[in-house]
């Protein structure tokens, strides 16, 4: 899941860097989350596990949420489906509200072929892809 975060939470100009525990506070763990510079002021936050995203300002953001893919059946079924994607514009986020992000979990790869989790955050949600076919020679 990957947050646009475009000028400061008030409006006008170029923002700095978000920085946890001044900008926002992210429950996932240390490794699970990247801050990526875009240039002219824009700023991602990629989610790469499920957490609770709570900003320390008011902002606005755009989100972008892709499901997981689907797990493959053995080796005489093809591979599993792509998950799904969703994009949400201007999200209004409130200073000192806790947000859930889940970020689904992918598909299994064996005769128990499972389909991709879902990826939900602000009451917006991705799908996960389908499993492909189990089955033998």
């Amino acid at each position: 899941m990957i947050l646009n975060m475009t000028g400061p939470a008030t409006g006008g100009g170029a923002i700095s860097a978000p920085i946890i525990g001044e900008d926002f506070n992210w429950s996932g763990g240390d490794g699970t989350y990247q801050v990526l510079d875009d240039g002219g002021g824009n700023w991602r936050i990629k989610f790469l596990s499920s957490g609770t995203f709570t900003p320390l300002k008011n902002m606005v953001v755009d989100a972008f949420l892709v499901g997981a893919g689907g797990g493959s059946g053995n080796s005489f079924c093809g591979s599993g489906g792509a998950g799904y994607t969703t994009t949400v514009w201007s999200i209004v986020l409130v200073a000192n509200t806790a947000y859930p992000i889940v970020v689904g979990a992918a598909g299994t790869n064996d005769n128990s072929s499972t389909n991709g989790g879902e990826t939900t955050a602000f009451s917006a949600s991705a799908a996960g892809g389908k499993c492909s076919a189990t089955g033998t020679s």
